[in-house]
């Protein structure tokens, strides 16, 4: 799963887990993604996390993690 879609995969569980009546703004639940994105970045460090065939890169956990914060602030 890329970063973008890992970050859009978090957002929408936050949206789908709130009950219809709540007034959430759309900078609220990026606020609850980062926050989710920030514990895992302080349990990660630098281990592989997988190997991108098509470029044939190593993909390390902080550095994902770091990616899907990004993506995470684009939405």
């Amino acid at each position: 799963m890329t970063s973008k879609q890992k970050a859009k995969q978090l957002y929408d569980k936050f949206i789908f887990m709130l009950p219809d009546t709540a007034e959430i703004s759309k900078q609220d639940i990026q606020e609850l993604s980062l926050f989710v994105v920030d514990e895992i970045l302080n349990m990660v460090n630098y281990q592989p996390m997988f190997i991108d065939l098509s470029t044939m890169e190593t993909i390390y956990s902080y550095d994902y993690w770091e990616q899907v914060k990004q993506e995470i602030n684009n939405l």
